[in-house]
């Protein structure tokens, strides 16, 4: 890598991770060669806001109450704020002589990721990090204990809301959303193998020329690839199922279904999808037949309560919207005309006759609770997911038959296991695993490059042809909108030259997409 080239890693994960240990392991690999430092977001709004409160408290739960509440109040500037925050402090800690490599400790927001990602581009990695709920509550637990003394069961509650809080904060519209950060992954790993898994990560981006796939990035790849086909009006959904050796032996995505079997495709003689399936007024029918399931329930709630309370027309209607905004009704799939992409995979094994017992399911969102019980009764052994699904209820109603994220195989025993995806993003596949950013035979002597011989880890292939220059520019965009938007910044923030302000104009084109 350049020693004008940096690396931007960035760290999301559930309250209760250990981003210290991984912080530490990514900084042991890649102290030797490169300026490495730790940007731990949490303590930003301390040092670069006039804020009169510090933490006074004691314990692991007093602090982190304390800065989900310090972060959540300047975040309603606006989502992006703390990723802005960062971007001052690599501008600090930036050393043009070097090659500089920054770990953020840690993302909580979706726009948090996506200001950095517009800045960085490919000079950013994000690794997610997955660590189940139980293993994470009693590493907290312990912490307290050790800070704190003995847990009551009080502060075993206020832990449990903390962690449900960092998840996501339905509350407020600026507060933390790990579950909808996290599935931007680059890389996504698993804490009790994060040894293996980061070093996989870097032997990738060195570009490790026998480094290939495995089966579970294959297969979702395909899933991800599958998705692109759907043409649902709310979501893409793609699903493949694979046998042990990592054969496609079906797919499916969400979509509408034809006659003779199969789904349609664009080029059909009639399009029926649903684009093109609407109510006169463009309504989907979907949400006509939900709309009128609520009219309904207002009708009987209005002849039920008729002789006590009078309900005039104006307050029907916004009984009918609470209910299809708020109510159970705005979640219900029975009505959607295309196939969810699991069955649409079971189906298509059905059509051409091949077995799914004993078969893995890989879909790019965690199945819903219909298509839960198909999979169960299909003979399916295990289900891989990367993105979540609030609305499903599989858990609840198949506690038992199926497991999430087991801690050890004790707990998988007969159960249909759900697992969250390891290993490459899907939408990093083709990028990664590309040949033309490796090199295995040298072209000189016509023999294999030993493994040994790669410059490991100067030469980070996939970033070195991304220099600084490509992104200084959009960096200071959002540190001007920051000291612009801000009124309690303190010097600290703007202690350095703004050099590209000829080019303000340009800035607020840049920065616009916060606005909404």
């Amino acid at each position: 890598m350049s020693k004008h080239t940096e690396l931007i890693v960035a760290l999301v994960g559930g309250a209760g991770t250990d981003f210290e240990k991984i912080s530490t392991f990514i900084k042991g690999i890649l102290d030797p060669y490169f300026s490495v430092s730790e940007i731990k977001l949490s303590s930003l709004p301390e040092k670069y806001f006039n804020t009169e409160k510090t933490f006074k408290g004691k314990g692991v739960l007093d602090r982190i109450h304390f800065y989900q509440d310090l972060c959540d109040k300047y975040a309603k500037i606006n989502c992006a704020i703390m990723a802005m925050l960062a971007m001052i402090e690599i501008r600090k800690q930036r050393n043009p002589d070097k090659c500089n490599v920054y770990i953020i400790n840690s993302l909580k927001r979706e726009d948090e990721f996506k200001a950095l990602r517009r800045v960085y581009g490919q000079n950013l990695i994000l690794i997610s990090i997955y660590e189940p709920k139980a293993r994470r509550f009693e590493h907290l637990i312990q912490q307290e204990e050790i800070e704190n003394g003995t847990p009551t069961e009080k502060t075993k509650k206020k832990l449990e809301q903390i962690i449900d809080r960092d998840k996501e904060n339905k509350e407020i519209s600026h507060g933390q959303a790990v579950r909808n950060t996290y599935i931007h992954a680059s890389y996504f790993i698993r804490f009790d193998s994060y040894h293996e898994d980061i070093n996989r990560l870097f032997n990738v981006l060195r570009g490790d020329p026998i480094i290939t796939p495995t089966k579970d990035e294959l297969a979702m790849a395909q899933a991800y690839v599958m998705a692109m086909r759907s043409a649902d009006l709310n979501r893409q959904v793609g699903a493949v199922i694979a046998d042990d050796d990592g054969n496609i032996i079906a797919s499916g995505c969400n979509e509408v279904p034809k006659f003779n079997g199969g789904l349609c495709w664009p080029t059909d003689i009639s399009d029926l999808r649903d684009y093109f399936h609407t109510a006169e007024n463009g309504v989907p029918s979907s949400i006509k037949i939900k709309t009128e399931i609520a009219e309904n329930i207002v009708k009987i709630i209005k002849e039920t309560l008729r002789s006590r309370i009078k309900i005039d027309d104006k307050l029907t209607q916004q009984l009918v919207d609470v209910l299809l905004k708020k109510g159970e009704i705005k979640d219900l799939l029975e009505y959607l005309r295309p196939v969810h992409a699991e069955e649409a995979a079971i189906c298509d094994a059905a059509l051409r006759g091949v077995s799914t017992k004993g078969k893995t399911l890989y879909c790019n969102t965690y199945p819903c609770h219909l298509c839960a019980k198909k999979i169960i009764a299909a003979g399916i052994k295990r289900v891989v997911y990367i993105d979540p699904y609030p609305k499903s209820k599989a858990e609840e109603l198949f506690q038992g038959i199926m497991i999430d994220k087991p801690i050890n195989e004790r707990d998988s025993k007969e159960k249909v296991v759900f697992d969250s995806f390891t290993g490459f993003s899907p939408k990093r596949y083709s990028y990664m695993f590309n040949l033309k950013y490796k090199t295995r035979v040298d072209e000189q002597t016509k023999r294999v490059i030993p493994r040994e011989s790669l410059n490991f880890p100067q030469d980070i292939i996939y970033v070195s042809n991304y220099t600084p220059l490509g992104y200084l520019m959009k960096e200071e965009a959002y540190i001007y909108w920051l000291l612009q938007n801000s009124q309690d910044l303190n010097e600290e923030s703007n202690n350095f030259e703004l050099k590209f302000m000829e080019y303000k104009n340009l800035f607020n084109e840049e920065t616009k997409w916060m606005e909404r």
